[in-house]
């Protein structure tokens, strides 16, 4: 996010190779890992969050079942 935050900064600028590299980089990430690593966390982070059972993971749990994106 910090490489995207960057990029926009200069966007109203001819962009420079190396923030060309940056842009690049960071669309590769969220095109390829960030999938994966969103993947992994819904099939094996979040079910054992799930079942401890703590009032806090339940609302934090709850307050993103209510979100629309």
């Amino acid at each position: 996010m910090g490489t995207l935050k960057a990029v926009a900064a200069v966007i109203d600028r001819p962009p420079a190779e190396d923030t060309v590299r940056a842009l690049e980089s960071a669309l590769r990430y969220f095109g390829e890992a960030s999938p994966k690593h969103t993947a992994d966390e819904e099939v094996s982070l979040f079910p054992r969050l799930r079942q401890m059972g703590l009032p806090e993971i339940d609302s934090a749990f709850a307050e993103v079942a209510q979100c629309r994106f």
